[in-house]
Order: C-alpha cells, then sequence, then structure tokens
C-alpha cells in the first residue's frame, strides 16, 4: 500500500503490484506494475474503526456506570437477608433471593463486558511460559466444582512453552474449562481432556468434553456475544466467554473452532502461532 498525488493535488491511497518479466533463460528484464485504487475502502476502514472505537468507549463508561448500583443492590439485598430474613415468609425470601441472583449476574455481565470491550485495547503483555504451569493452575482453581460434579479432568503430558499474554490465555482455558463444566449434561462418567499437538507453523490445543454437544446449526454463532444454547435459568453465565476466548486468540494471530455432535460432547481446538520472544 502506497499513496499517490493527482494532478490537482488529491492524495489516493493506492495498491501497488509489482511483478518480474523474465526471458526465456529465466532473467529478469524488466517489471510490469499496477496500481488500483483503495481509497474508498481505506476511508470505509477507517470510518469503521472510529465506530468500533466509539462503541468500545461506550462499553466502557456505561459498564464503569452500572457496577455501583449494582453493587449497592448486591449489598443491601445481603444486609435485607441477613437482618430481616426471619421476618419474611418463604414467598419473600423467595423473591429476596431472586433480586440477588439477578443483581450478581448483572455484575458477571458487566464485568465480562469491560473485559470484552479492553481486548485488542490494552496492550498484550507477551512473553514466554510453561502452558504446563498455567492449565494445570487453572485446573487447580476449578478443583471443586469438578470434584463437586464427579467430573474426571484428564490433562495430557508435556504441555509445552508458548509465547503468549499469559493472563489473557489463562482466560481463554477458564472459558473453555467453564463452558464445558456448564455444558455437561447428565453424561454418566463426565469428563474433560485437555491436550495438544505440535504443528508446523503453530501448537495446537483441544479442550474435549462428553457433554450435551452441539448442533451443527450452532457451531459458528456460539462465537458470537450473547449467544446461548441454553435458557439462561437452566445455565449459569452471561453469553460471552466464548465471544472473549475468540477474540483473544484472534488477537495471538490463533484460529478457534469446534467440532461436536449434538449428544456426542463437544472438541474446541485453538491454534497459537509458534513465535520467539
Amino acid at each position: 500500500e502506497t499513496k499517490r498525488i493527482t494532478k490537482d493535488g488529491q492524495i489516493l491511497d493506492v495498491w501497488l503490484t509489482v511483478t518480474p518479466l523474465k526471458d526465456d533463460m529465466g532473467k529478469p528484464v524488466a517489471v510490469a506494475t499496477t496500481e488500483r485504487d483503495i481509497t474508498e475502502r481505506k476511508r470505509t476502514e477507517e470510518k469503521m474503526r472510529r465506530t468500533n472505537e466509539e462503541l468500545n468507549d461506550f462499553i466502557s463508561v456505561v459498564s464503569h456506570e452500572l457496577k455501583t448500583p449494582i453493587i449497592a443492590i448486591n449489598g443491601f439485598a445481603d444486609l435485607l437477608f441477613q437482618q430481616y430474613g426471619a421476618r419474611l415468609d418463604d414467598k419473600g425470601r423467595e423473591y429476596l433471593n431472586q433480586v440477588r441472583a439477578s443483581a450478581s449476574r448483572m455484575e458477571a455481565l458487566v464485568t465480562d463486558l469491560l473485559t470484552l470491550g479492553q481486548i485488542g485495547h490494552v496492550p498484550l503483555r507477551l512473553k514466554q511460559i510453561s502452558s504446563d504451569d498455567l492449565i494445570r493452575s487453572v485446573v487447580s482453581n476449578l478443583q471443586a466444582w469438578t470434584q463437586e460434579r464427579n467430573i474426571k479432568v484428564i490433562l495430557a503430558d508435556g504441555f509445552p512453552s508458548v509465547y503468549c499474554d499469559p493472563g489473557r490465555l489463562r482466560e481463554v482455558f477458564e472459558n473453555l474449562l467453564v463452558n464445558a463444566i456448564k455444558y455437561m449434561g447428565g453424561a454418566s462418567s463426565p469428563r474433560i481432556e485437555i491436550g495438544w499437538e505440535d504443528r508446523e507453523e503453530c501448537i495446537q490445543f483441544y479442550v474435549r468434553d462428553n457433554g450435551i454437544g452441539i448442533s451443527p446449526q450452532h457451531q459458528m454463532s456460539i462465537f458470537e456475544r450473547f449467544h446461548r444454547l441454553a435458557d439462561p435459568h437452566d445455565i449459569e453465565g452471561t453469553g460471552l466467554g466464548l465471544a472473549i476466548v475468540k477474540r483473544i486468540i484472534d488477537i495471538h494471530g490463533g484460529k478457534i473452532w469446534v467440532e461436536s455432535e449434538k449428544g456426542k460432547g463437544s472438541v474446541f481446538f485453538f491454534t497459537l502461532p509458534k513465535r520467539n520472544p
């Protein structure tokens, strides 16, 4: 990409292609150049960039403003339950618990919105780390939840060293593991496997479960914001977890996809490019 100035002084954005021309012996004898005016495309891209920045700024401001009243609602609901719960009948306590649950859900949603808005705008803190240590730490932090649901977590051997933002990669594994736990369903021997493969240009990780699975028509849309596979009253979460995961993998230069059949579990794959620090 370069720029050109027209005779009347207008500056154009141009896509320049240079192709060598060779004789019968393969010796370069000339070059052929083509130029394509991409000014309108660049203007559209800049307009979209500004719109995205404004949207993210709006989300950030609104999310911060919502945090304070949500925390207040949660706090007063807890005080009301502690100090006056005994005076309420069963229906009153049920209503109060619904208020507390709704406030907690809204607080989680605001937190996820802030996280989603920050990804790509806060610089990555890239370094070489042991993915083995990171993955085992994530599994350990969620151990109480997996044990409560009798879920067996199987880890591959020798997870590799990777070049990444450790905090962001932790979010990836946490979200994928939590997602597998939430959508385990009624599997008789619930299990989650985390593994990896060394590819030519990348490291490929996977998180496999034997849960409820995903229908083919949902397998692309699950990475969109607020997409949910179940009624929110049945499954915890905000519908932003996989959108956060995808954005993190995207800004690392990797790819993420899912392979699944309804009722036969899911496998989430993602890649991280091989890089030297």
